[in-house]
C-alpha cells in the first residue's frame, strides 16, 4: 500500500485538550482522523492520514499506573454501594467484582493509552515515560 505525502499545514496543531480528546477516541492527536491502534493495543508508527510520527511516544509504566487508579476507584465505589445496600455476601462480591475487575481494564485500555499518547504528543514529551 502506498502512502500519500500529506502536508502537515493542512492539519494545524491542536491544543492539549483536543489532543487528549482525540487520543481518547483512539485517533491521531494531530488530525483526529487516523487510527492509533491497528490491533488491540499495538501503536502505529505514524498516522496513516497526516503522517505524524507517533512511535516515539511510548507510554511505558504510566499506563498501568493510571489503569490501576481508575479500576480501583470503580471497584471501591461498587464495593461501597454493595455494602451500603445490604448485598454484601461473599457470593455477591465474587459475582460482581471478578467480572468488573476483568472487563473495566479491557474496555478502558485503548482509550486511556490513546489519551496518554495525546498528552505526550501535545506536550512534545517523546520517550519521557520510558
Amino acid at each position: 500500500m502506498r502512502r500519500r505525502k500529506v502536508s502537515l499545514e493542512r492539519f494545524p496543531k491542536p491544543g492539549t485538550g483536543r489532543a487528549i480528546w482525540n487520543g481518547l477516541r483512539c485517533r491521531c492527536p494531530r488530525c483526529g482522523e487516523g487510527r492509533l491502534f491497528p490491533r488491540f493495543i499495538e501503536q502505529v508508527a505514524a498516522c496513516p492520514v497526516c503522517g505524524e510520527p507517533l512511535a516515539r511516544y511510548a507510554v511505558g509504566l504510566f499506563l498501568p499506573f493510571i489503569m490501576i487508579m481508575i479500576v480501583a476507584h470503580v471497584l471501591i465505589f461498587v464495593m461501597l454501594e454493595m455494602e451500603l445496600s445490604g448485598r454484601s455476601s461473599p457470593a455477591a462480591y465474587l459475582m460482581v467484582m471478578v467480572p468488573l475487575s476483568v472487563l473495566v481494564p479491557l474496555l478502558l485500555l485503548r482509550p486511556v493509552k490513546g489519551a496518554i499518547i495525546g498528552f505526550l504528543w501535545a506536550r512534545d514529551l517523546s520517550d519521557a515515560l520510558e
